[in-house]
């Protein structure tokens, strides 16, 4: 299923995820673009998150026994203003390797005047660190 603004809930929680505690038991980056993560569900069932067009990803701490807290995703234009100034937030994961979190506004505004077509893709996690992505779009299996 391709993900919209209308699979968008609260805080961009994408509605039929039901990710939180599910453990990472996969992910792979293909030269085409693509990043798939593949998590198991506390109930057992196993849901398939793919980005599409991946044009930059950003991994703090993230590793094996990976266990998900949550899952955000937001059409570049409408990321909440906390996102850029947390050191935790999902600029500051994508970016904040390489760029201090006082720095990154510019960077924003550049990105979203660039393309506003494309979605940030945040995966906190309880365990296992985290990652933030900018794509072209988000598809569920």
């Amino acid at each position: 299923m391709r993900i919209t603004s209308e699979h968008l809930i609260e805080d961009g929680w994408i509605e039929g995820l039901y990710e939180h505690d599910a453990v990472v038991i996969g992910f792979s980056y293909c030269e085409s673009g693509s990043f798939s993560l593949r998590m198991r569900r506390i109930s057992g069932s196993i849901v398939q998150l793919s980005l599409l067009q991946v044009r930059h990803l950003g991994f703090r701490g993230f590793q094996n026994g990976c266990i998900v807290f949550d899952i955000h995703a937001w059409p570049v234009h409408s990321v909440p203003a906390r996102e850029a100034t947390l050191d935790e937030g999902a600029w500051a994961v994508l970016y904040g390797n390489d760029i201090p979190v006082e720095h990154l506004a510019p960077i924003i505004r550049h990105v979203i005047e660039a393309d506003d077509s494309l979605w940030l893709v945040h995966m906190e996690s309880s365990y296992g660190g985290s990652f933030a992505a900018l794509c072209g779009g988000i598809e569920m299996e």
